[in-house]
């Protein structure tokens, strides 16, 4: 049975694989406080032993140690006594913790004598390695093995990105206009001062003076001096009828629209012609 800070039914979850020897567990100790002061109720933090033998000699004994205290009902307050006294994990050393924290002395040495708890020990092992754990303090944040520097801020925005109850997020999707043909790249025509590329027409616009105005408000007609303007046309609208709207259709030419109806592409080119001239 795991071994759990704050409430079981928290939302965010920390679990630590750590060893009791290991001086970044210890260190590590003050980051999981701060976590949790910093999240109060909405965080537990789990403890697993994984005591490196290797390197660690006392890992194992002081393991089973805090377990024995957990068992009567002690164990993180063994838990950090062990971590603040990481140098006194001799076995009379672990008496004397447990004395001071007004154990059952008897039973507490008669269980590290049977090895109790070995059992327990082997399977958080088993299950760090399971998981692919490999060293100790290993962070597992919200389900998700955590890599990288285990500060407390880092740990902190891990448990955010993870949060389960954040929506996830998406872009907002720009509809597309009525009947319009699938978007073109904006292109420049030599000689034209810019290309503006997509807008959405308004859907009521007042004709300037001199404009003919049709069922396409982007589209414009001669003006009284007799000038055609180049126009924005909407792909799937149709020209103003009577005038005459140049509008993009390929990379390399401008277009006319020759009667009512005509449907037209979508670029615009915002700059006057002479009446009568042509277009390539």
């Amino acid at each position: 049975m795991d071994h759990v800070r704050g409430p079981v039914d928290a939302p965010l979850t920390l679990v630590e694989y750590g060893d009791m020897e290991c001086p970044f567990c210890g260190r590590a100790t003050g980051v999981v406080s701060e976590l949790r002061n910093r999240f109060g109720d909405d965080l537990r933090y789990v403890f697993r032993h994984l005591p490196l033998l290797e390197v660690h000699p006392h890992a194992q004994l002081a393991a089973e140690a805090v377990e024995a205290a957990g068992a009567q009902g002690r164990f993180w307050e063994m838990h950090d006594k062990l971590f603040a006294h990481q140098d006194a994990l001799e076995a009379p050393d672990l008496l004397d913790h447990a004395s001071a924290l007004g154990l059952d002395l008897e039973r507490f040495a008669r269980e590290l004598g049977d090895g109790t708890h070995a059992q327990h020990i082997r399977d958080d092992v088993a299950g760090g390695e399971a998981s692919g754990v490999e060293g100790t303090p290993t962070f597992f944040v919200n389900g998700v093995r955590h890599t990288g520097r285990a500060g407390t801020d880092e740990l902190a925005a891990a448990l955010l990105r993870t949060d389960p109850r954040a929506r996830p997020w998406s872009a907002p999707r720009r509809r597309p206009h009525p009947g319009a043909a699938p978007r073109r790249p904006c292109r420049r025509r030599p000689g034209c001062p810019r290309s503006t590329g997509w807008r959405r027409p308004p859907t009521s616009a007042a004709p300037r003076p001199g404009w003919t105005t049709g069922s396409s408000p982007s589209c414009a007609g001669p003006d009284a001096a007799g000038r055609r303007r180049r126009a924005r046309c909407w792909s799937g609208e149709v020209p103003v009828s009577g005038t005459s709207s140049w509008c993009w259709r390929a990379p390399s030419r401008w277009s006319r629209t020759r009667s009512p109806g005509t449907v037209v592409s979508s670029t615009w080119c915002p700059w006057w012609v002479p009446a009568g001239s042509s277009a390539d």
